[in-house]
């Protein structure tokens, strides 16, 4: 963890000072093998979900990724690219997106690293929480489109009406 003079808060410039800020704080975390990137389980509701912390020095940014808890059936994806639009059109912070290859769902969102290489404690521990907050909050929302409650049929006089 890196401050200096003009700059009294507390940044991270690395994997390892964000592994060192994380132990500190008591926050599990994997560190995923030959690759710049942290996950940390999180909690969505009654399930369990994760978040992906992806450290890109070379393109000056840090990316949070939080896969959504959901599959999204092949013929269902057209509706759910249109309700993703319309809900990052609604968002302070982007955003949701679908793999169009394997309908997987994630929300995810960056920071851009100051002149020095370096991330606020503080913007990290706010970004974690919104990723986690965003995709419970949608959740419910993103599952009935994956996933559309049953059309409800009456019978009348033995034919469906």
């Amino acid at each position: 963890m890196s401050e200096s003079p003009g700059r009294p808060w507390p940044r991270v410039g690395s994997v390892e000072q964000l592994l060192a800020q994380l132990e500190k704080e008591g926050i599990p975390y994997l560190r995923l093998s030959s690759q710049e990137t942290v996950s940390i389980p999180t909690r969505l509701g009654d399930e369990e979900g994760v978040l992906h912390i992806r450290w890109q020095g070379e393109a000056g940014l840090v990316q949070f990724v939080h896969p959504v808890p959901l599959e999204v059936p092949f013929e269902r994806r057209a509706e759910m690219l249109e309700a993703l639009n319309r809900v990052n059109h609604q968002l302070a912070v982007l955003g949701f997106t679908l793999n169009p290859d394997d309908g997987y769902c994630s929300f995810r969102t960056q920071a851009f690293l100051d002149p020095e290489g370096c991330l606020l404690v503080g913007l990290v521990g706010a970004l974690i929480a919104t990723c986690a907050r965003t995709v419970l909050e949608y959740l419910p929302a993103l599952r009935a489109v994956a996933i559309p409650p049953p059309v409800a049929t009456y019978l009348v006089s033995g034919s469906v009406a």
